[in-house]
């Protein structure tokens, strides 16, 4: 059954195909990437949960996997700079949608303003989520097709 994000079990989103396992090729160093990403799991967790503790905001708010396929597709759809330019216009876009979400329907002053906020919450934390699986979808979608699209000229 598909998670929240349209993700199949597994991870993979539904409507893409799971990550293709890292295959052992030499690097211009002559040393090779490993088979899998098992070993760089732990790693990856590590720093994540630095991060959101550094920036104090909730670790649930990242979906590592969403992030990285979407890095993914514009590394490989686009060019490899594009990558992590990509996923942080694609969080700031999230960032301030949901700003902007908050100060238009959950103002007010005082107790009933703090009230109303806070029932508020829960529906705006699911119109963050889907409209940062929007963004990501357009975004990677946008990244996928890039390659084809005709050049402009200089």
């Amino acid at each position: 059954m598909d998670d929240v994000l349209g993700r199949a079990p597994g991870g993979a989103p539904a409507n893409r195909p799971a990550n293709p396992p890292v295959t052992a090729a030499a690097d211009g160093a002559g040393s090779a990437r490993p088979a899998s990403r098992a070993g760089t799991a732990g790693r990856l967790e590590e720093w994540v949960a630095a991060v959101v503790a550094e920036l104090e905001i909730p670790r649930d708010v990242v979906d590592v996997a969403l992030v990285l396929d979407l890095a993914r597709d514009a590394a490989h759809g686009v060019d490899r700079p594009a990558a992590p330019l990509t996923t942080f216009l694609v969080g700031y876009a999230a960032g301030a949608s949901r700003a902007g979400h908050e100060d238009a329907g959950h103002g007010g002053a005082g107790q009933a303003g703090a009230d109303q906020r806070g029932a508020g919450q829960a529906g705006a934390d699911q119109a963050g989520a889907v409209a940062l699986d929007d963004l990501v979808e357009r975004v990677g979608a946008l990244a996928r097709d890039w390659a084809d699209r005709p050049r402009e000229e200089s």
